[in-house]
Parts: C-alpha cells; sequence; structure tokens
C-alpha cells in the first residue's frame, strides 16, 4: 500500500510558504533596523571635531558600542577607536 501524493505535494507547498514567511519577515526587519539605525546615527551634529578624526565613524562606534576611546598621537593627530572595558569581579 503506498501513500497518496496530495500529502507529498501539501507538505511542500506548506513547507515554501514557511519559507517564504520567514525571508519575508527577515528583510522587514533588516529595512526597519537600518532605517532606525541611520535615524540614531544621524541625530546629532558634530562641532569642532578635528580633521583627522570621521564623524560617521565615531558615530557609529558609539551607536554600536556606547563608548569610545580619544587618543593623541604626535604623527597621526587625534584618533578615535573603539574600546573595551576593563572588568575586573
Amino acid at each position: 500500500m503506498s501513500k497518496p501524493k496530495n500529502k507529498k505535494k501539501k507538505f511542500i507547498t506548506q513547507n515554501n510558504n514557511f519559507i517564504n514567511t520567514n525571508l519575508i519577515n527577515d528583510l522587514t526587519y533588516s529595512f526597519y533596523y537600518n532605517m532606525l539605525k541611520q535615524v540614531a546615527i544621524s541625530i546629532f551634529s558634530w562641532e569642532n571635531v578635528p580633521g583627522s578624526i570621521n564623524a560617521r565613524y565615531l558615530e557609529e562606534i558609539l551607536f554600536f558600542n556606547g563608548q569610545c576611546a580619544f587618543l593623541f598621537d604626535d604623527k597621526l593627530g587625534y584618533i578615535c577607536t573603539q574600546c573595551a572595558p576593563n572588568r575586573k569581579s
């Protein structure tokens, strides 16, 4: 006794619908995340920033990490870099 083919077809159709729905959800999430990130990054305007510091890079570091480090080097001038806190327990 063989299984009817309709069940297999129904499973494939349902599986494709599930995959398509997940793809649409992922694309929608990415779209809104990127739009809100752009709004959050472009809220502030920076004044008196040295020419060696990219303001866009500074904003992205602050958006993703919430902190950054400013350094002054004799050859390179002012530098803005990512930093990691020293957590001692």
